[in-house]
């Protein structure tokens, strides 16, 4: 019995973006790829988790890996099969916390958090739950994670192709499971399980927007959980992107199945000082991110959000003063004294839980300088809920990109503080602003008939973007 992980069969799932290495002393692939301007080329584990075979020689391994030439290796090992952490840390020149994984342990209590249990009555009212066969249902689940990808970015590793996928539908251990709606697929779980431990992975997910609209996600997860008890306990994964420690959506999903955590960690090693120094600017210390070649310095970004300052209420009162400003605005013109203003806005200025209001800043040609506002009003984190409102109050500063990379910002602000929805009220004529939302992952799921403007009825669209209930691990 082979871990999934270890399996050819899984290896070969990344042939498109990687060459698979089998490492004897380890019992495991690992990955090869080549480095960007003919370096060489360097080594990284298996997604989402190295399996280790028991009794595995991490130095014998790493000797071996750099016998081949490869630069450098950085990998996260399983924590059902890694070795002692002691063990990692003498053998890997890097060893640090990564994520903490979230499981579900079959030999302890179960209980899902009041919040899921909710989800998973409703949903499983609303959605019928069954096993299917990947190979049979791949046009469906290709449909659901290219949705994914496109809304998240997604890249790497984890941005699977169609042949990638045809491939895994051949790895043993693997379980699809799948929510129906009218008979189409709106919601899809890929597990895989290692027979030797006992121990379930939750791979891979995805969900359209219907799904997401009737909570299928809860409902999948439940009826998976159940089929894998046979198991000794399943690891959900991690939450979303890198080095994740704050509770985003994915990691509230998750953990509200979950009970019990484990500590996952990234290693990394140096395997050719030489040509790494050359790569990496004379570095040779193994620190995050790893490997530091890989890594080039982001540009600074041009438009940011931040706190507003007492400093900022007299210019947001001169804009909010600009009739012409309110003819692309849900809502009416009012005028007000600088003072009367100025008084009320200091509000804003104090932390609250039902609403968050930050300045959009842009570069100028001496400093930055605030163009604009970017709020959520209301909100309710409880809830995971949030209403959005953009204002660029300097003119020069529309149909320049500034609108649509503070709503990008602001929308990934509310995924980090929990919200698993956001919507937004918008002028049905205002087709450049409609267009920026689109952009962000916004789509139209209504009408406020009740909106008005100077006493008149006016066409506003209601938008709608919703936070995944589950991405890659």
């Amino acid at each position: 019995m082979i871990h999934p992980y270890a399996s050819a069969a899984y290896a070969r799932m990344f042939e498109d973006i990687a060459q698979p290495l089998w490492v004897e002393a380890w019992g495991a692939y690992v990955l090869t790829r080549e480095i960007p301007g003919g370096g060489g080329r360097d080594a990284l584990g298996i997604y989402p988790l190295a399996p280790f075979a028991p009794g595995a020689d991490l130095r014998a391994g790493l000797a071996w890996l750099k016998a081949q030439g490869l630069v450098s290796i950085g990998l996260v090992p399983d924590p059902a099969t890694a070795p002692a952490l002691a063990d990692l840390q003498e053998a890997f020149t890097l060893c640090l916390p990564f994520k903490t994984h979230l499981l579900v342990d079959y030999r302890r209590p179960i209980a899902f958090s009041k919040h899921h249990r909710g989800k998973v009555k409703r949903a499983l009212e609303k959605v019928t739950v069954e096993v299917v066969s990947l190979a049979e249902h791949l046009d469906a689940w290709c449909g659901l994670y290219g949705n994914l990808v496109d809304r998240h970015e997604i890249g790497g590793l984890s941005a699977f192709s169609r042949s990638a996928f045809e491939r895994l539908a051949d790895v043993v251990g693997l379980t699809a499971v799948a929510a129906f709606v009218e008979g189409q697929i709106v919601s899809m779980h890929l597990w895989l399980a290692d027979p030797a431990s006992k121990v379930g992975y939750s791979l891979l997910a995805a969900t359209s927007p219907e799904g997401y609209r009737r909570s299928a996600a809860y409902a999948v997860n439940d009826v998976s959980l159940r089929l894998l008890a046979h198991l000794t306990s399943v690891n959900l994964g991690g939450g979303a992107g890198l080095m994740t420690e704050q509770e985003d959506g994915l990691t509230y999903f998750k953990r509200g199945f979950s009970n019990r955590e484990v500590q996952a960690y990234f290693c990394g090693a140096i395997l050719d000082e030489n040509r790494y120094a050359a790569l990496s600017n004379g570095t040779v210390e193994a620190a995050t991110p790893f490997p530091a070649y890989r890594f080039a310095p982001p540009p600074p970004d041009d438009v940011y959000l931040r706190d507003l300052r007492a400093g900022d209420l007299p210019l947001l009162h001169r804009w909010y003063q600009t009739p012409e400003l309110w003819h692309h605005l849900v809502g009416d013109f009012t005028a007000r004294a600088e003072a009367e203003a100025v008084t009320y806005m200091q509000q804003w200025l104090a932390p609250s839980e039902t609403e968050l209001r930050l300045g959009i800043e842009a570069a100028g040609p001496q400093a930055p300088r605030l163009v604009g506002l970017a709020v959520f009003s209301p909100m309710d984190r409880a809830a995971g809920w949030a209403e959005l409102h953009i204002m660029i109050g300097e003119p020069g500063e529309r149909g320049r990109g500034v609108g649509r990379k503070a709503v990008a910002a602001l929308v990934a602000r509310g995924w980090v503080l929990g919200l698993f929805r956001i919507e937004l009220r918008v002028l049905e004529t205002n087709v450049a602003a409609r267009r920026v939302y689109e952009s962000c992952g916004f789509r139209t799921v209504g009408r406020d008939t009740s909106a008005q403007k100077a006493g008149r009825p006016v066409e506003v669209l209601v938008m709608q973007t919703d936070q995944p209930a589950s991405a890659t691990t």
